[in-house]
């Protein structure tokens, strides 16, 4: 990007942090192609990639004051469309992951508590045994440490060591 393009951007993030909103249309016109596309590769449906992208903008706007300055405006915001389709793919897998752990569907409850008639009833018997246990577990954990299991079963994400530096 060209110095004085980015200097344009600066004055128009500042702008729109003090509520002008012409200043934050310009931003948003001159990015929101870009935007999108980069939630549309994260997430690969229209629909969704649109609405992450009005989420994108709302949390820029909400945020403009808070830009420190260290990166380009345009690596601010393409970063912020890239962490908002990220979490939205770790919450989609968490609640699919939820889903498949706890034997939750979108069937209805009652179609849920119909037995599979080809399954061994012992089989059954141990799968509820085992959810009964994991939502025991989880439940005992502070929420953290369960965010980090569902992390790392969800993500696939390794063990981090997250220790504040000295």
């Amino acid at each position: 990007m060209h110095p004085e393009g980015e200097e344009r951007d600066r004055e128009l993030l500042l702008a729109s942090a003090t509520g002008d909103h012409e200043a934050f249309r310009r931003l948003v016109e001159k990015y929101q192609q870009r935007v999108f596309r980069i939630c549309l590769g994260f997430i690969h449906d229209v629909q969704e990639a649109e609405d992450l992208a009005q989420g994108v903008f709302l949390q820029i706007y909400n945020n403009a004051g808070r830009f420190r300055g260290h990166s380009a405006v345009s690596t601010w915001i393409f970063r912020i469309a890239a962490n908002r389709s990220l979490n939205h793919l770790r919450y989609r897998r968490a609640r699919k992951w939820l889903r498949t752990c706890f034997g939750l569907s979108t069937d209805s409850a009652a179609v849920r508590a119909l037995p599979d008639p080809e399954e061994d009833p012992g089989e059954r018997l141990e799968r509820s045994e085992r959810r009964r246990l994991v939502r025991k577990a989880l439940a005992r954990l502070p929420r953290s440490q369960c965010l980090a299991l569902v992390l790392h079963k969800v993500e696939r994400l390794p063990r981090l060591d997250i220790r504040r530096p000295r």
